[in-house]
């Protein structure tokens, strides 16, 4: 799992011991925790012991502000065992709770977002799961803006951190149920907002002068223009976007923005 993300407004990260205030500060208020089907915490000290035993989990992270530089919330990607609704090892399940003062701002939105996008790009998921028990309509609204639909629903199941008997109510989405609403288009989106990052090596120069047997000074500027030409369509593939013209395919890492190579259409 990747260890870091950052969107406008959020980086998410490992939780950490040193988080244990931030945490208890906002899983003290009893609308959160129970809702989410969890129990308050009871202080610092108990805040600390959750970090250790439980949000240490490989795929969990401190949703952190980026104007304060403390959790908010946390968010995670649960796959195999830590999850008990997916049945395949191209399914996840997404969770995730924020403090009440940011409630209703869109951020859970925005981290959730990423995790989605990351999911299907990198991990090369098929399907996401996500679930929400009666009576959380915040919870229900997160999924509906990020393009989850309701599956099924299971009711009186006893919950053993609350001793609790709950109806809980599950939404997936597929990756072509994504790709259709709209993740194809804001993730090629991305290299257009971000062609300034552009950038070739040394190599990637001759590479790319030779293949395309074009006299220029300036390749990175070459591959920019035609990248922005209207005829020109951008397809994401893994790690790399591939992005074809009328003449000529050039193919660019999508975590660096460096140009690796062009060829002519064969």
């Amino acid at each position: 799992m990747k260890e870091r993300f950052e969107t406008e407004r959020l980086i998410l990260r490992p939780w950490n011991t040193g988080d244990a205030e931030a945490l208890y500060r906002y899983a003290k208020d009893d609308r959160i925790g129970p809702i989410a089907g969890w129990p308050v915490h009871t202080s610092v000290e108990n805040s600390r012991q959750i970090i250790e035993d439980v949000l240490s989990a490989r795929g969990t992270y401190a949703v952190v502000l980026k104007e304060s530089n403390l959790p908010a919330g946390s968010i995670g990607l649960m796959t195999g065992d830590a999850s008990n609704l997916v049945t395949t090892e191209a399914e996840a399940e997404i969770g995730y709770w924020i403090g009440v003062p940011y409630w209703g701002q869109g951020l859970i939105p925005e981290a959730a977002r990423v995790l989605i996008k990351y999911a299907f790009e990198e991990l090369g998921m098929e399907k996401l799961w996500c679930g929400y028990f009666d009576g959380n309509n915040k919870s229900f609204r997160v999924q509906q803006k990020c393009g989850f639909v309701y599956h099924h629903t299971n009711e009186n199941i006893f919950w053993p951190l609350m001793g609790d008997i709950r109806t809980e109510h599950i939404t997936c989405m597929t990756r072509q149920q994504w790709e259709e609403t709209g993740g194809a288009k804001c993730r090629d989106k991305e290299l257009l907002l971000n062609l300034d990052k552009l950038h070739t090596t040394d190599l990637g120069v001759g590479r790319i002068k030779k293949n395309l047997c074009i006299d220029t000074d300036d390749v990175s500027e070459w591959c920019r223009a035609k990248i922005q030409e209207p005829c020109s369509s951008i397809t994401r593939r893994g790690k790399n976007w591939y992005i074809s013209s009328e003449d000529c395919i050039i193919t660019v890492n999508a975590n660096s923005y460096t140009i690796i190579t062009a060829h002519k259409h064969k």
